[in-house]
């Protein structure tokens, strides 16, 4: 018998990818236009519904518009933005304050200069506008690159620190003059965590794009490809669409409906 086409899991990065095309396009469309705003958005969707699958198609499309990708998860994304910007380590930002002491109805007087240093290197969080500082270094220096691209799955996950700093790092690097898209990818509540963070008007700004089940064409598609794959189960096309209704569309249950068709045909074929 054929081998099994059908693999239900999540996080996905399937070997042929299906389906989605508006969303595909409107993506491409958005990186031919060099002053678009739409190569920043948060993507959600529930569990098993492509996330993952087409946020690496999203970095097949940036690369061939000859961008630089970082993909990442909650877990590594600030760390892959610092080795992208070849941040040192022992990388530190000083700056100088000079707090007074007023008294009302003498003046004020100059308490002396009080220098404070924030240190990456040193177990405290490094402060946004460092890795700016060093990203927007890196982006300067691209020669063939037109920009980069940095994708975030599980978003949700990310910590609030995190977020700040990230998003504070691509608006100094967008202000800049440079080209920088910026995807954040999670369940539907990562929407509103990301819109509530505070400190970072950029991620505010995000616009949400809504992944949902696929349409009836793109699902009755998948199944016909997936199907023909195994010649031995010998479906009709009156009970491939069945199996699409039933899936409602959702690439999980089709990957799972699949499977366990498979597995009963296989039985049968080798009792």
């Amino acid at each position: 018998m054929h081998e099994n086409p059908f693999y239900p899991s999540f996080a996905l990065r399937p070997e042929q990818f299906f389906g989605r095309k508006d969303h595909l396009d409107a993506f491409s469309r958005a990186l031919q236009n060099d002053s678009s705003p739409d190569i920043s958005f948060v993507l959600t969707g529930t569990r098993g519904c492509g996330k993952t699958s087409i946020l690496h198609q999203f970095a097949v499309i940036a690369r061939k518009e000859r961008m630089d990708v970082i993909e990442a998860t909650s877990t590594d994304a600030l760390e892959r933005m610092r080795d992208y910007a070849r941040m040192d380590r022992g990388a530190s930002i000083k700056r100088s304050i000079a707090p007074s002491l007023t008294v009302g109805g003498v003046g004020s007087a100059s308490l002396g200069e009080v220098s404070e240093t924030s240190v990456e290197g040193g177990g405290r969080r490094i402060p946004d506008v460092l890795l700016a500082k060093y990203l927007c270094e890196r982006l300067a220096k691209l020669k063939l690159k037109r920009g980069i691209m940095v994708l975030v799955d599980e978003a949700q996950k990310l910590a609030d620190g995190d977020l700040v700093v990230i998003g504070n790092a691509v608006q100094q690097a967008v202000a800049s003059g440079h080209r920088v898209g910026l995807v954040l990818c999670g369940l539907p509540q990562s929407y509103y965590k990301i819109r509530n963070v505070k400190s970072c008007t950029y991620l505010h700004r995000m616009r949400r794009v809504s992944l949902w089940c696929m349409g009836v064409d793109e699902t009755i598609g998948f199944l016909e490809t997936m199907f023909a794959r195994v010649p031995e189960m010998g479906f009709t096309q009156e009970q491939i669409y069945d199996v699409g209704e039933f899936s409602g569309g959702h690439p999980y249950l089709m990957q799972l409906l699949g499977d366990a068709l498979y597995r009963v045909v296989e039985r049968e074929a080798n009792p």
